[in-house]
């Protein structure tokens, strides 16, 4: 660990639009490390599951959902009437551009207090563009043989829409191959069968990774998932779509993880401005909305079909589950608004005789692994709180820190 590096702060910006929907998102990515668009750390984020890089900034799927909408970073403005002073177009950039070389942020990640060796889940291009795009694909892969070559064998997880690179299947195979060698290797495939409106860029996305399936069917490090979501609330797609989606993608995965959509408010600018939103709601709701039971209906469709195939309501239990431990995001004990977490007595209990000291203690050591050592916890009748409260960052970054311990069963 870095022990001095200061965690950034991150400070929003006021940014208005054509819409006439003034919000308030930041400079940078939700969850980067630093919001100094000249810092390595800027395009580093601590998300809910993993650690991410990002090189790139711009996508050409053009989703209604995308979550670029939410950093100013991501945004380029255009004047479509020079006449008219509210004439200014906000649009998310569609051609990758690289603002850092993958090399260059692993290094900085690792050198991060964030960073557990081996055990944090590293993603690349996660909440920026398309791992697999052309070019694109070549330059995260430089960043992933770059942790291997530092020695760090930390399982990778890659949330894509399809397979863009087209006539590189052999050498994508080699490398997915030579990844495997030092950990899990998650590959989550996007599909919602969403319209065109909503996801403009349709084809059968499992098919085009039909080559990785084939791979995993005898690399056990090597995993394939449906990333159903997120599911796009009040739209044409409903229980019958998903049905169907499920029956093609069940051939190519080994698990389904489902959710709803979640807005972020500079998603809504968008969003509303679309028509596609019909309920209300407030920038910084950050809500998740799902409109039907995704879980039941899948389960379901699964059990007509005869097939056992694991289906998860949150990222981190499909993560957990194939990476054979605990679930490190502590969604169990992180069931109170009034504290940090809530651990039953006799668990903490049976935590403080398997590690020799009070919970207190064992979670500040946590705390200090990864650089906040000015936090302190104080339990009541297993309720744990902290002496002050944190940045995003800070909390996510610590949640995995204590959940990749596995002090917690």
């Amino acid at each position: 660990m870095n022990t001095n590096f200061i965690w950034p702060s991150d400070t929003p910006e006021s940014v208005d639009n054509v819409f006439n929907t003034g919000v308030t998102i930041l400079k940078e990515k939700y969850g980067a490390l630093s919001q100094d668009s000249n810092s390595l750390y800027s395009r580093i984020c601590v998300g809910n599951s993993l650690l991410s890089i990002e090189p790139f900034r711009g996508c050409p799927l053009s989703c209604a959902y995308c979550m670029a909408n939410n950093d100013l970073r991501s945004l380029k403005y255009e004047a479509f009437d020079e006449g008219c002073s509210n004439s200014i177009k906000q649009m998310i950039v569609r051609k990758p551009e690289r603002l850092f070389s993958s090399i260059d942020l692993v290094d900085a990640l690792v050198k991060h207090p964030a960073f557990i060796p081996h055990k944090s889940i590293i993603g690349f291009g996660t909440g920026s563009t398309e791992f697999f795009l052309p070019g694109v694909g070549d330059e995260m892969w430089q960043g992933v043989s770059h942790l291997r070559e530092l020695g760090y064998r930390n399982p990778i997880w890659i949330i894509c829409k399809s397979f863009l690179d087209t006539g590189k299947e052999e050498i994508w195979a080699e490398r997915l191959t030579e990844a495997a060698r030092y950990s899990k290797v998650i590959l989550s495939i996007s599909d919602v069968a969403a319209s065109k409106e909503v996801e403009p860029y349709q084809v059968d996305r499992f098919a085009a990774f039909s080559f990785v399936s084939d791979l995993a069917k005898h690399d056990a490090n090597i995993i394939v998932s449906h990333h159903l979501r997120p599911f796009v609330p009040e739209t044409e797609n409903g229980a019958s779509e998903v049905r169907t989606l499920v029956r093609r993608s069940t051939h190519y995965v080994s698990s389904i993880c489902v959710g709803g959509l979640r807005i972020d408010p500079g998603m809504m600018i968008f969003w509303k401005k679309a028509g596609n939103l019909k309920k209300e709601l407030k920038p910084g709701d950050q809500e998740k909305i799902l409109d039907i039971d995704l879980a039941s209906i899948v389960i379901d469709e699964l059990q007509k079909m005869n097939l056992e195939i694991p289906v998860f309501t949150r990222s981190s239990e499909m993560l957990s589950y194939h990476l054979h431990k605990a679930d490190f995001n502590l969604y169990r004990y992180r069931t109170s608004k009034d504290c940090f977490l809530l651990i039953p007595p006799d668990i903490i209990k049976q935590v403080e005789y398997n590690c020799g000291q009070n919970i207190s203690t064992i979670l500040h050591r946590i705390s200090c692994s990864i650089g906040l050592c000015d936090i302190y916890f104080a339990v009541d009748n297993g309720k744990i709180v902290m002496n002050h409260p944190l940045k995003y960052q800070e909390e996510r970054a610590l949640i995995h820190a204590i959940g990749h311990a596995e002090i917690l069963p």
